[in-house]
């Protein structure tokens, strides 16, 4: 099953859950469905770009925040959402890292 067909029928069943659990649970349910949804379509992204020889996020010798921040910018306007959470999510771990 590709992921985008596992996330429809996933939402689906979270849809259904959601007219008999409670209202606290479904939430903390839907935001961790969200966050593996997420993990799930980043890491195949991640995982194409690598096999093209893409890489180097994490190395200040090879990449600085602020391409990374263009990068950011470029997939933003493309409305690449995926790119989007992929270079975000590398603009996080490098300020943590590296201030």
């Amino acid at each position: 099953m590709k992921p985008k067909e596992f996330v429809r029928l996933d939402m689906e069943s979270l849809r259904n859950m959601a007219m008999t659990a409670d209202h606290d649970i479904t939430e903390q349910s839907a935001d961790d469905r969200l966050v593996a949804y997420a993990a799930i379509a980043m890491k195949e992204k991640l995982r194409v770009a690598r096999l093209k020889g893409r890489g180097g996020w994490w190395n200040p010798d090879e990449c600085n925040i602020e391409q990374l921040r263009h990068m950011l910018q470029e997939h933003l306007e493309k409305g690449d959402v995926v790119d989007v959470m992929n270079f975000a999510a590398m603009i996080y771990a490098r300020e943590c890292a590296d201030t």
